[in-house]
Parts: structure tokens; C-alpha cells; sequence
């Protein structure tokens, strides 16, 4: 085959025609100029002008498409030629495209075979010209295994600094293939940790409220109450009675977890609610302790400052809880703690 014949597969000559007045030369369809093709004959014609020639080229000529004149601007040649290249399959642009199918195989559980099929060659085609899809070998045999190798290597360096793991696992067998899975699930703290807002709530109640010495002084009382109907029946039996015998609510006492100001919320509302057939019990037998009537007022002060931060416990701490709930929600607790 002549060099001739050879230089006619460039890609460039979409772009340039050979002079008909002399074949030593070869005119620009663009923009008319005429180039030399360096050489006597063809077997020492070159494109190296053309080429050279073809990447200063930039299309100024701009089209009307539509009634108000709207102005596009022209690819340009080397633009043009790039827009129909094939990407290589180790281009660094292909290789973001097959990490992201592999992605995909693997969080939607995806058969290899897909990249066979017509649909979804369609849209790679469609949707990026230029790449073409690899076979499901090279899949199967490189991109999901080395998404695997990385993953595991991001897993072992984010665990390698950890203390304390918590693992969770799960057994079950698939309907369809009659085949038996294990999971396991690990849980774990970074230094990056930060409590979330409930947890932030607990501190500020107990560093600011419950370590009031005067109320941690009432709830040790209040414990002492709890525990002393709790570990005596017969006292439970009495304080029943007395309960009856006013009418009010037949409610047991509780005692707090000191680690969860709730409980300790929970504790106080259910003595303020027994306050009456408490001080009845207390005046006709014998505990370990008693309230009087300042520690009474406290108690209902304390129980009045936390019942907003308990509604906002249980609202932010609900299924259907929004994050934007938060700030609203702090702010009108705020509001509500400067007027009281």
C-alpha cells in the first residue's frame, strides 16, 4: 500500500482536500489557506503542516438559532476530533467510569452480565460517547476486587487506632436460592466523635441543675423513699392503703438512674404526684427520710425547669424527627429559660 493511500486514513483529512491544480499541496477547508505537504512525490508526503496547521484553527463563524440571535460558539477542530476519540481503557477518564459501574454491581447487588446488555449500553453510548465498556471479565477480575481491596483497606486503617468495638451479626437464608448468609456489623467511636443533641441536653441538665448540691441533697432523699417501699412490702401494702382511703392515684414510686436525667425527671413527677399520701405515710410511720415543705417547692421548681427540656427529648429523639427541628426547638427553649 503507497504512503499516498496511507496518509488519506488521518484523521485530518475530514478537514483538508488535496489541490486539484497541484497534488504538493493541500487546501484548509476551513479557512481556504493553502499548506505544503512537504514532499516531492507521495511516497514523501507528510501531515506534520496539516496537523500543526489544524490545532490553531478556532471556528469564529457563530449561527442563528432562534429568534432572538442566540449565538453559539463552534467546536473547534481539535475539539472536534477529541469529541469522536475513543477512550483507551486504562484513560484516566475511563477508569473514574468503570469504578463507578463496579460501585454500582456492588451496592445494588448487579450481575456482571449487565455490561452486555443492550439497555444499559444504550445509555453509556448516550450518555458519554466517548468511553467504551469493558467486558464483564475485566469486571469480574479488576475493578470489583480492587473496589473490595480498597474498601477493606479503608476499613482496617479507620479501625487500627480503636479501642473498644461493638459487633452486631445476623443470620438468614435467601427464598429463592435456598442459601445461607451471615452478616456482621461493627460499630465504633473516632476522636471525631461528638455527642448528639440528646446527649448534649443530659450534660447541660446534670452540670447545671442536677449538681446543685441542695437538689442533689432532695433526690438522695427521694432514692431513699423509692427504695424503702420498694424493698418492703409491707410498707408498699400501707402506702397502697392510704392511697386509697384519699382517692388519689394508686401509683408505684420510681427510682433514677443517675446517669439519665430523665429518670430523674421521671422520679420527681411521680413524687409530686404522691406528695400528698407520701406526707400522710411519713407522719404515721417511720422512714429513713423525709421531705419538708422547702424541699417540696424545690422539687416543683425543678420539675417545672425540666419539663421543656424533656418535651424536647422526646420530640428530637422520635422516628420522624428532622434535623432542622433542632435549632428552632433550642431557641424556643432558650426563650423559655430567660422569662423563667
Amino acid at each position: 500500500m503507497s504512503s499516498e493511500k496511507m496518509s488519506f486514513k488521518s484523521t485530518v483529512w475530514k478537514y483538508f482536500e488535496v489541490s486539484k491544480k497541484d497534488i504538493r499541496f493541500c487546501i484548509c477547508l476551513q479557512c481556504k489557506v493553502i499548506l505544503s505537504r512537504r514532499g516531492n512525490c507521495p511516497k514523501t508526503f507528510t501531515t506534520s503542516v496539516i496537523r500543526r496547521h489544524s490545532k490553531k484553527i478556532i471556528e469564529t463563524s457563530t449561527v442563528s438559532t432562534s429568534s432572538n440571535s442566540e449565538i453559539k460558539k463552534q467546536l473547534t477542530l481539535v475539539e472536534s476530533i477529541n469529541k469522536k476519540r475513543l477512550w483507551n481503557i486504562n484513560d484516566h477518564s475511563a477508569i473514574k467510569i468503570h469504578n463507578r459501574i463496579g460501585e454500582m454491581m456492588a451496592l445494588d447487588i448487579q450481575s456482571y452480565t449487565i455490561v452486555e446488555d443492550l439497555g444499559f449500553r444504550k445509555l453509556i453510548e448516550e450518555i458519554c460517547p466517548n468511553y467504551q465498556i469493558p467486558s464483564r471479565s475485566y469486571f469480574s477480575e479488576n475493578i470489583v476486587p480492587q473496589t473490595y481491596g480498597n474498601l477493606f483497606n479503608s476499613i482496617k486503617s479507620n479501625i487500627s487506632s480503636v479501642s473498644y468495638i461493638s459487633l452486631t451479626t445476623d443470620i438468614w437464608t435467601s427464598n429463592s436460592l435456598n442459601v445461607t448468609f451471615i452478616s456482621m456489623i461493627a460499630h465504633w467511636l473516632n476522636n471525631e466523635f461528638s455527642p448528639v443533641t440528646q446527649e448534649k441536653i443530659q450534660l447541660c441538665i446534670h452540670d447545671s441543675i442536677l449538681s446543685q448540691q441542695s437538689l442533689k441533697e432532695i433526690l438522695v432523699c427521694c432514692r431513699r423513699l423509692a427504695t424503702h417501699f420498694h424493698h418492703s412490702p409491707t410498707a408498699a401494702v400501707k402506702f397502697k392503703a392510704i392511697q386509697e382511703q384519699l382517692g388519689t392515684n394508686k401509683h408505684r414510686l420510681i427510682q433514677d438512674v443517675t446517669t439519665r436525667w430523665n429518670s430523674s425527671y421521671n422520679m420527681i413527677e411521680k413524687m409530686l404526684d404522691l406528695r400528698v399520701p407520701l406526707a400522710t405515710y411519713t407522719a404515721d410511720y417511720a422512714t429513713q427520710s423525709t421531705l419538708n415543705s422547702f424541699k417540696w417547692g424545690l422539687l416543683d421548681k425543678v420539675f417545672h425547669i425540666l419539663e421543656p427540656f424533656k418535651s424536647l427529648t422526646v420530640n428530637l429523639s422520635k422516628r420522624e424527627a428532622f434535623v432542622s427541628d433542632v435549632i428552632p426547638s433550642i431557641m424556643a427553649l432558650k426563650v423559655f429559660l430567660i422569662k423563667h
